[in-house]
């Protein structure tokens, strides 16, 4: 400690940390110049110039853990799309760039062209060849990338699986400062708007990296209020090139969906999408309120009068997901957030699909996109996906939303796995259409009319559940 003090007040490395941070802030702006004076980026520089090479740098210690609950299942991971192939195209263009930066060494000169075989006239005894078009310079996915969240008519990747998924418009990052201050809090800095947020804690661990608590510092962009707090998933880019393939959750597909979706009082909001060399950064809101799951955990289960009014918002989320051609297909307890008392928020958009629409205006099936989800929400096409011939997304949803409820009103899922060879108890509900069997089993008395939203909603082709617009109009949701 005194060593690094001796640094810090040692006049010489005062002097030149003042000098590296004029000319660090010599072409930034005037925001920035006032945050960096603000977090006091001079002492920062001191205290690095102070320590450097003695191996004593920390990093903010979290001892904030989440309790993990439920192991998603490991099922196979189908090989993606030409769109679904197009999103790691923009990670990796930024690492390329990144090690472009950094590297000490000039890259290796490109190979030299190959040598252009003179045409002569030479008389020819097979057919004439076909001529093709010449083929564009940029590698298929980059041309995939480029097209992608157009319209139907336009789009590179739809065209290449004009029946599959349409691929949502690019998501936008501002670039964003990452500062320590001599106390070892950390700041996140938006460049592009000033809004910074100062690092309480750690919520929990996810994936790619980590979820922050965070709170809203006041200046010019945020007026002095009281304080308003906020969530940052902290992911490592590193982490996500590495799982590239290895998981449907897809935080990019999170944010650009996100930022597509309009604002609803029962949808998760994002603030701002940063971006630095290493880490991308999701500001949303932050709920103090919890998962649904866990209040449903502490009371074993609701009242239909509590569950219906939960149940409605989920309706008017989902639905508001529809209008936009969106389908969530994640749709559990544990995606559901109270915002405040009464309301909740759906979350976790990272499995969310745009669906194509037919010529009538309707929703279009799609080719089968793999097993996902949590197990106990997941509809049998999607649990079959490997052998199913499509699936109807929105139909997939009205599923999860029958396991919702069922789940609201017992206190327990009616099945483990939506396969009739490995759980009777889908078999009975799903296949021979008894829930009322189960739920006298259980000694589980439901009212008629959830009986049969739930029974409505699990049935097992998927064509013959409801819509949610039928949903809506439900004697049970109506009350």
């Amino acid at each position: 400690m005194r060593q690094r003090m001796k640094g810090m007040m040692n006049p010489a490395v005062v002097l030149q940390a003042h000098f590296s941070l004029t000319a660090c802030v010599k072409t930034t702006t005037r925001a920035e110049i006032t945050i960096a004076r603000e977090i006091k980026l001079e002492t920062q520089l001191a205290r690095q110039l102070g320590t450097q090479g003695k191996g004593d740098t920390k990093t903010p210690s979290y001892c904030w853990q989440r309790l993990e609950r439920e192991k998603i299942m490991a099922l196979p991971v189908q090989q993606p799309n030409s769109g679904e192939r197009s999103r790691f195209s923009w990670y990796e263009k930024v690492f390329k760039n990144k090690r472009r930066h950094h590297s000490s060494t000039p890259p290796p000169p490109p190979p030299p062209p190959p040598p252009q075989e003179r045409r002569t006239a030479t008389t020819r005894t097979g057919p004439e060849p076909v001529h093709q078009k010449p083929a564009s310079t940029r590698a298929p996915h980059q041309q995939v990338a480029s097209t992608a969240g157009t319209s139907t008519s336009s789009s590179t990747a739809e065209d290449d699986d004009a029946r599959g998924p349409l691929s949502f418009p690019e998501p936008n990052f501002s670039p964003a400062l990452k500062v320590v201050d001599y106390d070892e809090s950390v700041t996140l800095v938006s460049q592009a708007t000033g809004r910074r947020w100062r690092v309480v804690d750690s919520s929990r661990q996810c994936q790619f990296g980590e979820v922050l608590r965070a709170v809203e510092l006041p200046g010019e962009a945020v007026p002095a209020v009281p304080p308003a707090y906020f969530a940052i998933k902290e992911l490592k880019l590193e982490k996500l090139i590495e799982m590239q393939g290895r998981t449907h959750e897809d935080p990019l597909k999170e944010v650009a969906a996100l930022q597509y979706l309009p604002k609803h009082p029962n949808v998760l909001d994002c603030t701002e999408a940063l971006l630095d060399e290493n880490n991308m950064y999701i500001v949303t809101p932050f709920f103090s309120g919890g998962e649904v799951f866990n209040v449903l955990s502490a009371s074993g289960q609701f009242e239909e009068g509590q569950a219906r009014l939960l149940f409605r918002q989920v309706l008017d989320g989902l639905l508001h997901l529809k209008r936009h051609g969106v389908c969530h297909r994640d749709v559990s307890l544990e995606n559901l957030l109270f915002a405040e008392e009464g309301v909740v928020k759906l979350v976790d958009f990272g499995l969310a699909l745009r669906i194509p629409q037919s010529e009538d205006g309707s929703a279009r099936i799609i080719p089968p996109q793999g097993p996902c989800g949590k197990p106990y929400y997941m509809a049998p096409e999607v649990v079959a996906s490997s052998t199913s011939s499509g699936f109807d997304g929105f139909a997939v949803d009205v599923w999860a939303c029958g396991i919702l409820v069922f789940a609201m009103l017992t206190g327990v899922a009616p099945f483990e796995l939506a396969l009739p060879s490995q759980d009777m108890r889908f078999h009975t509900v799903a296949v021979r259409e008894r829930l009322t069997e189960l739920l006298s089993a259980w000694n589980m008395p439901l009212s008629p009319e959830a009986t049969d939203l739930i029974q409505s909603c699990l049935l097992l082709a998927p064509e013959r559940r409801p819509s949610l617009e039928e949903l809506v109009d439900h004697d049970w949701v109506k009350g």
